[in-house]
């Protein structure tokens, strides 16, 4: 966590951040057959902390940005997770295997023209949206002599529509950077 003392002319990175993780997780099999299984999964998770580190505040600006401290939910918070995945066998020494996601977005925390964190209501943390994701994955096993077998397979992945939130804050951070230089 960095921090700016009047008594001294250094910028000091300590360790003084908090965080907190409280997470319930419910996964169950569905189906008894060896032939079809699936399991489905629910996550409840709450993730808070300091936003202020070093990654932050390092980068390729001549001057260092320091934000102020704040603590919010972490990027990586999931507050509701739900996947079905499973493998199911198909005739002709074939098998399908799917899953289903769908989840809260990530959160993200705002910065305003000073480049200092814009504090919310635990409840109004801003998100980027819902996220959906449908992958299945099909193979056939192909004998190759009496011992051996070959499994060919194919993917398809369905999302969101082209949204990819891990992305994101890559290229707002390039934006805003091209901004302040200019």
């Amino acid at each position: 966590m960095p921090e700016i003392n009047p008594n001294w002319s250094a910028l000091v990175l300590g360790s003084s951040g908090q965080g907190e993780l409280r997470q319930f997780d419910l996964t169950t099999g569905v189906g008894s057959s060896k032939s079809r299984q699936f399991y489905l999964s629910y996550v409840r998770q709450l993730a808070k902390g300091d936003q202020t580190d070093a990654a932050s505040y390092l980068g390729d600006l001549p001057l260092p940005v320091v934000q102020s401290r704040i603590a919010a939910s972490n990027p990586g918070e999931i507050p509701n997770r739900f996947l079905l995945w499973g493998t199911s066998t198909l005739p002709w020494r074939m098998r399908i295997s799917p899953r289903f996601e769908l989840r809260n977005g990530f959160s993200y925390q705002p910065t305003n023209s000073l480049q200092n964190y814009v504090d919310f209501a635990p409840n109004l943390q801003p998100r980027f949206p819902r996220y959906f994701t449908a992958d299945a994955r099909a193979s056939k096993d192909l004998n190759v002599g009496p011992k051996h077998a070959i499994r060919l397979s194919v993917s398809g992945i369905a999302g969101a529509g082209g949204w990819r939130p891990l992305e994101i804050g890559a290229v707002f951070r390039c934006a805003r950077s091209v901004e302040m230089a200019a």
